[in-house]
């Protein structure tokens, strides 16, 4: 790996974007791992920060803790766990990092000196209880240390939580302080929905993608349109080309749907109305990714505990009628 190496690099990504150059780095040396998919930008940093590593120096980077679960990353974290990169992952509470509300990961890895200096297990630890304005500091052992074969699975989960032996006795009051957290979220959740009030009807003009592209406007990256200068907002036309009923699907030969982008159509607006139309977007899109990740640990947590036995439903456990 050519230029400045150093024994430690620390690295807490900007947040997550698609937009961050894919197609203009495929070839490049620092994806000693694999090639990070379009969604995986913050994987993209993590091998960055590798790729300035000296050996047997370590890196440390923080991470949404989704990067540790989500399908499209499971290739570059296996590539990681198999070639024994990877020593650490520690859950880190919400508010620890400044970039981020949700709570994150910090992964460390290590370039080793040789084929032999390499990690046989990786430890989890699990801070997320700590309270992030205080001081804070890693357990003498880690909650777990996992064989390295024990995580190269079909999904090669790395978050902590699944790796590790359940608290039986505090579960409960886990739930009431995440059911506490999740409500108050969920009022923080509402503030992320852009203000919206009666739209002008159906479109009076619309414009294709494909037209757009034909004529310099746009260019695309895969699927996603990307605005050549001001007049348009690759937010504005991104978030047109997300909705299913816009966006026509393609039969491959081998029988699998792909969506097509130079199909969709997208009204004619002036660059100002363009951008207000794109804050919006950019906001739901906000709204839904912590919506779903939210969701999803209230989820793993409830679902632990009645597994467990640690829970019990209390009195009637049918949802309420709605009208």
């Amino acid at each position: 790996m050519g230029g400045h190496q150093a024994e430690l690099v620390v690295c807490d990504p900007p947040p997550a974007s698609t937009d961050w150059g894919r197609e203009e780095l495929l070839m490049d040396p620092r994806w000693e791992l694999a090639l990070p998919p379009k969604a995986e930008g913050e994987l993209a940093w993590l091998q960055h920060a590798y790729g300035h590593t000296a050996p047997g120096g370590q890196a440390a980077v923080v991470l949404y803790t989704s990067c540790a679960y989500r399908r499209t990353g499971r290739r570059i974290r296996a590539e990681l766990v198999r070639r024994g990169l990877l020593t650490d992952v520690i859950a880190l509470p919400a508010g620890l990092a400044a970039a981020h509300a949700q709570p994150v990961h910090l992964w460390l890895l290590r370039r080793p000196l040789d084929r032999e200096d390499t990690a046989t297990t990786v430890r989890m630890w699990d801070l997320t209880d700590t309270d992030p304005d205080g001081p804070w500091q890693l357990t003498e052992k880690p909650e777990a240390e996992v064989e390295l074969i024990g995580l190269l699975d079909d999904d090669v989960d790395l978050t902590p939580a699944r790796h590790m032996e359940p608290d039986l006795e505090d579960l409960p009051r886990a739930l009431a302080e995440a059911r506490a957290e999740l409500a108050r979220t969920a009022r923080g959740l509402d503030e992320l929905l852009p203000a919206l009030s009666q739209g002008p009807g159906p479109w009076p003009g619309q414009v294709r993608i494909g037209d757009l592209v034909d004529t310099g406007l746009v260019r695309l990256d895969g699927e996603r349109p990307r605005a050549v200068d001001g007049r348009l907002d690759t937010d504005f036309l991104t978030g047109f080309l997300t909705v299913a009923a816009n966006t026509p699907r393609s039969t491959s030969a081998s029988g699998t749907y792909r969506s097509d982008a130079r199909s969709a159509r997208a009204p004619k607006l002036e660059p100002e109305e363009q951008r207000r139309y794109g804050s919006a977007f950019r906001a739901l899109a906000e709204f839904e990714k912590q919506a779903r990740e939210l969701s999803a640990l209230a989820a793993q947590l409830a679902k632990e505990g009645l597994t467990s036995g640690a829970l019990a439903p209390d009195g009637d456990t049918e949802p309420a009628p709605t009208n």
